[in-house]
């Protein structure tokens, strides 16, 4: 938690609690741009060395996710893991 608040990722109030430090539009958009570069070179290189089972695996993810509704918490945990299965 002191690492975390040294880089101001939260807020530490003695006696009160520990909270999520507020993030600014400006850097809520920078951090998706990284996350974006991120994601897409992690995604080339992947491809680069992925199996036939993966395939097929992340395939039965991709089509999973079709059915959920969007939003939900089933929805979120298997975009979750597809991503990981992806990396």
């Amino acid at each position: 938690m002191i690492r975390l608040e040294r880089e101001n990722f939260v807020v530490i109030k003695p006696q009160y609690g520990t909270f999520v430090s507020e993030v600014s539009i400006e850097k809520g958009r920078e951090i998706c741009d990284v996350r974006s570069l991120l994601e897409s070179y992690a995604a080339r290189i992947a491809a680069e060395k992925i199996t036939e089972k993966q395939i097929a695996s992340l395939q039965k993810s991709f089509d999973h996710l079709d059915v959920l509704e969007k939003g939900s918490e089933e929805y979120s945990n298997c975009d979750n893991e597809t991503s990981a299965l992806s990396l």
